[in-house]
């Protein structure tokens, strides 16, 4: 209700506001929170119930003065208009209190809330982070601390200082019942006493046992001067110590265990006669017997130990660790087991054969953790082996240079071993022939001998004589062989044949030589009948011990004059031909089987030369051994003077052919040089002399053929010679000044090279001719022609010669024909496979003729490269 009149407040407004006042008033005094009304000069204005437990504890009541130093904060909270924070305690109450001051400053107003249980709360969790912590030092302790009486010494300080007692004690279980100290904090008694009965002090404590019921250890014990109830987190703490201690205990036992199962298992790696080690997966050495470091290593153990092969390479060497690292690579992959053989050098530096025997090994859950190495020395054994090996090539080597074939057979079994020139005479390899048994050496035996040597051995084998029988065996290809086959048969304890050894030798040459010899003595008759002829025979002097026939009447000489030695054969060859007589009697030496057949010329007693034909062969005994050397020589004098007569005519026709052409040619010239004076037209007139040109280039081919003793080919560097002058000539470059320069080798190329190849030069020095040099410019043509040195040959020709009578008659060799000028050049990017000048087309079709290459380098002039090689 507003106020009607006057300054004075409404009644029933009055009453409501003192209502309010009252309702805050007691909403105050029943409030679980602490407030106090403080004036200026620290007296306690107001308290309410709360308060009034606070103002008990300072000793004083509402109207007195606050403590001093609460007074002070007062004032300087009023002063300065700032609230202020802190905790205060009281007796067993801890409460947090507000200091602030309303507007104006008149008073000060305490505020507080009672946090004792928050503040034990946060005790309670000080004390197990304390704990907590001291457990995860404990187990730091339990794994660094090697000893386990310095590990219990720590442990009962620590326990000590974290649980705050004064006392902490743990006692060793003895047997009978009595306790030994093992470590204490504040006892009298010194560590290692004997306890017979569990002492003890008249304060708060408890005690915890280490270890199970059924394994005790002893006892852990805390005891505090002070009154004190332990908690449930205190006896946690004190039972997780306890289970450290014991599982420390356990783990140190097992330790110790271990170590001795280490020991043990040390001294019986050492105990083994062969080099023992085990590494990681890393490639690291974790462990190895005396064997393996001294003998292996040249080291001591603890030397190689925690080493890699990488870290040990000055005594593995590099090429040997390559390959440990990568079989071990593949052992740790793939897992199982490993063998191989390998050459180590061992520390007496001598290099020995080791089979090494390697598995990988794994922990509980199945992980490969590393490998295990076993060491044995094979040096022994391979050397045995090889000695055998060696024996067993020597006899192999020796076998094969009988040229025979050896063979044992088991008549039990049916197999068969077989050696000597195996591959040689049958054509199957020395493994394939290994499975033959003695059905399949039967089934190579003739369908029309095999019946026979059946017969033959069947009938050896009853009455135990020697077998000898030959017949035809088939090859790998099909193909048939003479055999003589010899052998024997064995016999066992009870008498019984029970193998057969034997020799198979290839008579093949012999009985081919047989029939040879049959078909040389008809011929001999024959030729004894038929036409006079001289019938020889020599020893292995060659020397004359039989003649024949008109010896006189060809040679001149008299049958005595040959037989007494007056005149040898040799002497009366011409010698130009003698050498290939000394050749095929080294060849009848080396080769008893074979018939050799001359022509060559002789020398008469007149002076007069003659062609004879001579057919020799050997005549050997039945062991293969040369007794004589016979023949007969025939005088075929007139054919050799009738062929050379009709080759002298044939040479005689081919120049008169080429004669013919070279002058068509020059007719064909001088008809295109006339028509060319009837044009006018400066394009046509140089088509007609472009045509001359190419004429006179095939002309001047013709000209050399003629001019030379060799139809077939001319000398190509003479003709390029001739081709450049003619050409400089007929383009009249005499007011342009070229220089030409020819470095060429003298090479004879045959006429359907050569031909193709002039025309191509014609092409190219006529397009330089013409356009290389406009305007009166000077300028260089360079012609270069060179064989290619031969593979294996560098630095020499295959085919370069000096004089045509030695030219090569190889045809494989490759020529390299190169033409430049140092011109204007030609279009950039003129292609020259798909250029449309009628010379360029033409140049390619003709390099493509002789099966050639060519390469155009365009720049500074025109440089044509031209590979090609004599196609006759």
């Amino acid at each position: 209700m507003q106020n009607r009149g006057g300054s004075g407040i409404d009644f029933a407004d009055k009453k409501n506001v003192e209502k309010e006042e009252n309702w805050m008033e007691e909403f105050l005094a029943n409030s679980p929170n602490l407030i106090l009304r403080i004036g200026n000069d620290g007296t306690v204005l107001y308290a309410n119930r709360t308060g009034e437990t606070l103002l008990e504890f300072w000793n004083i009541r509402a109207g007195e003065k606050l403590p001093p130093d609460i007074g002070k904060i007062v004032r300087n909270v009023v002063f300065q208009k700032k609230p202020k924070k802190m905790e205060l305690r009281a007796e067993k109450k801890v409460y947090s209190i507000t200091f602030t001051s309303p507007a104006g400053g008149k008073y000060a107003v305490i505020y507080g809330s009672d946090i004792t249980s928050l503040k034990q709360t946060e005790e309670k969790l000080r004390m197990r982070d304390r704990q907590h912590e001291a457990l995860s030092r404990l187990g730091g302790l339990a794994l660094k601390v090697p000893d386990l009486e310095d590990m219990i010494k720590e442990t009962t300080a620590l326990v000590a200082s974290t649980l705050e007692v004064e006392y902490c004690k743990i006692l060793k279980l003895l047997p009978y019942g009595s306790f030994r100290l093992d470590a204490g904090v504040s006892w009298n008694e010194e560590v290692g006493t004997m306890l017979k009965k569990k002492a003890g002090l008249k304060a708060s404590g408890m005690s915890v046992l280490i270890g199970s019921r059924e394994k005790p250890f002893g006892l852990i014990s805390v005891h505090s001067k002070k009154k004190r109830n332990f908690t449930k987190e205190d006896t946690y703490f004190l039972n997780s110590v306890s289970v450290l201690i014991s599982e420390t205990i356990e783990r140190k036992e097992m330790e110790e265990a271990l170590r001795y199962k280490v020991n043990f298992l040390e001294t019986l790696l050492d105990a083994i006669p062969a080099p023992v080690f085990y590494k990681d997966t890393e490639g690291i050495y974790r462990g190895c017997n005396e064997l393996f470091a001294r003998r292996i290593m040249d080291l001591p153990k603890e030397r190689v130990i925690g080493r890699s092969i990488d870290e040990l390479k000055e005594k593995i060497p590099v090429e040997l660790g390559a390959v440990y690292k990568k079989m071990d690579g593949q052992l740790l992959r793939k897992g199982g087991v490993q063998f191989y053989e390998s050459k180590v050098m061992c520390s007496d530096w001598v290099e020995r054969d080791f089979f090494l025997n390697k598995a990988t090994y794994k922990d509980l859950s199945g992980t490969v953790e590393g490998l295990v190495g076993v060491m044995l020395d094979i040096t022994g054994r391979k050397r045995t082996e090889e000695h055998l090996q060696k024996s067993e090539e020597r006899y192999r080597l020796i076998a094969e240079q009988t040229g025979q074939l050896i063979y044992d057979l088991d008549l039990r079994s049916s197999t068969v071993e077989w050696a000597g020139a195996v591959q040689e005479l049958t054509g199957y390899s020395y493994n394939e022939i290994q499975d033959f048994d003695f059905y399949d050496w039967l089934e190579h035996i003739h369908p029309e001998d095999r019946r026979r040597v059946q017969k033959e051995l069947r009938k050896c084998w009853k009455s135990g004589k020697k077998f000898h029988e030959e017949f035809r065996f088939r090859r790998k290809d099909g193909s048939y062989f003479f055999v003589e086959n010899k052998g024997v048969y064995q016999r066992d304890e009870d008498g019984k044949v029970c193998r057969a050894l034997g020799v198979m030798k290839d008579v093949t040459g012999v009985k081919i030589a047989s029939e040879k010899l049959k078909e040389s003595e008809e011929r001999y008759r024959s030729f004894l009948q038929n036409f006079k002829g001289i019938a020889f025979r020599l020893d292995m002097n060659f020397d004359p011990i039989f003649l024949h026939g008109a010896v006189e009447e060809i040679s001149g000489y008299r049958e005595e004059d040959f037989l007494s030695g007056k005149v040898r054969l040799l002497e009366s060859v011409d010698p130009e031909d003698r050498q290939m007589i000394l050749e095929s009697r080294v060849k009848i030496e080396s080769d008893p089987d074979c018939i050799l057949e001359h022509e060559y010329r002789i020398l008469r007693k007149d002076g007069e030369v003659r062609w004879v034909h001579d057919i020799v062969h050997s005549i050997c005994d039945p062991s293969g051994e040369i007794m004589f050397i016979q023949g007969s020589i025939y005088d075929v004098t007139e054919r050799k003077v009738a062929e050379e007569a009709l080759a002298t005519a044939e040479k005689i026709r081919m120049k008169e052919i080429h004669h013919r052409i070279k002058n068509n040619l020059q007719v064909v010239s001088s008809l295109l040089n006339l028509q060319a004076d009837k044009f006018k037209d400066e394009e046509v007139v140089k088509a007609f002399q472009e045509s001359e040109n190419r004429v006179i280039s095939m002309s001047l081919i013709h000209e050399e053929l003629y001019k030379s003793g060799d139809m077939e080919s001319i000398d190509f560097a003479d003709y390029l010679r001739k081709l450049s002058t003619e050409l400089l000539r007929s383009y009249s470059v005499g007011d342009k000044k070229i220089q030409l320069h020819m470095n060429m080798e003298n090479i004879y190329l045959g006429i359907d090279t050569a031909v193709p190849l002039g025309i191509v030069l014609n092409e190219l020095f006529s397009n330089s001719l013409k356009y290389a040099f406009p305007e009166k410019r000077e300028g260089e043509i360079l012609i270069s022609l060179k064989c290619e040195p031969a593979p294996g040959q560098e630095g020499e020709c295959g085919v370069s010669v000096s004089e045509k009578d030695g030219r090569a008659s190889e045809k494989e060799q490759l020529y390299t024909l190169i033409y430049s000028d140092n011109g204007v050049g030609l279009p950039e990017g003129i292609d020259l496979k798909e250029n449309a000048s009628l010379g360029l087309q033409l140049v390619n079709a003709l390099v493509d003729q002789i099966e050639g290459s060519i390469e155009l380098e365009n720049g500074a002039g025109s440089t044509f490269k031209i590979m090609f090689k004599d196609i006759g």
